[in-house]
């Protein structure tokens, strides 16, 4: 069984763990009073008070889930508009502070696959849900709140999107149509020379071949399958003189990998110049 087929167990396992936990502290939030005299007596909780405390656990993991549906909504492009009824909005506003996802390193629908219990009382919680797609995962934390109506997510910490911008190039950028080709075929031809499926290295600087030869470019470490590289998609970044940067998503049986390098336009034609 895969790490992928793993995870909407592992995510299940999780809502568990939380709703018996918070139910848990429900139940000893009323199970116990004292006498006039201040000395404790056990109070046993009626079959209706039991009910009402693990639906109201019940409600808490439905909050966290609709409100993180609704981001994994938001991060991947959707209007801000759908985190309106999903929390707070101060949660909504935090949410769109932090922008969203770049669209180059949207890679199929966000889902939770991961619910992690940091804090519960009686009418507030803490917990680290991660949302992930095929490819990137995203953990973020909500704060909730037991209010009147029911539970809201009233803040949240955001996940870090500051590498996905740093190293995304920006889309809608065309370099020379001999420079996106060549682009294209040292994506694929660097992917089947890490895999082992071709002997040659493709076209790349001295600097570039020196990052191969000390293991610190993209696919250093990865164990890649012995099949043939199919190109998804590219996206250049804004030539700057010889110069532009590519991100290249390259599927190799069945396996997804996304890198990003640099190309430079050389005395005998177009090469890469660093893995970035």
């Amino acid at each position: 069984m895969t790490r992928r087929h793993l995870l909407p167990i592992a995510a299940a396992a999780a809502i568990v763990v939380i709703v018996c936990a918070i139910a848990g502290v429900l139940v000893l939030a009323g199970t116990h009073r004292q006498s006039s005299t201040g000395l404790p007596v056990a109070v046993t909780a009626t079959t209706t008070q039991q009910a009402s405390r693990a639906s109201t656990a019940t409600q808490l993991v439905k909050a966290i889930r609709v409100f993180a549906n609704a981001y994994g909504r938001y991060l991947d492009g959707d209007p801000a508009t759908v985190l309106s009824r999903a929390g707070s909005v101060t949660s909504a506003a935090e949410a769109k502070q932090a922008e969203q996802i770049p669209a180059a390193f949207r890679d199929g629908d966000l889902t939770v696959t991961d619910l992690t219990a940091l804090e519960s009382t009686c009418c507030s919680a803490s917990v680290t849900v991660v949302l992930a797609n095929r490819e990137e995962s995203y953990p973020f934390a909500e704060q909730l709140l037991l209010e009147r109506h029911g539970w809201v997510v009233d803040q949240i910490t955001p996940p870090d999107l500051s590498s996905d911008r740093r190293l995304r190039p920006a889309p809608h950028i065309s370099p020379t149509a001999a420079g996106a080709a060549a682009a294209r075929e040292f994506a694929i031809a660097y992917v089947d020379y890490r895999a082992g499926v071709s002997p040659t290295r493709p076209a790349m600087t001295a600097a570039a071949a020196q990052q191969v030869k000390s293991g610190t470019d993209s696919l250093a470490g990865q164990q890649l399958p012995k099949a043939g590289a199919q190109l998804v998609s590219i996206r250049f970044g804004p030539p700057t003189g010889r110069e532009f940067a590519a991100t290249a998503v390259v599927k190799v049986a069945g396996a997804r990998q996304r890198f990003s390098f640099l190309m430079v336009k050389t005395s005998t034609g177009w090469a890469c110049a660093q893995f970035l």
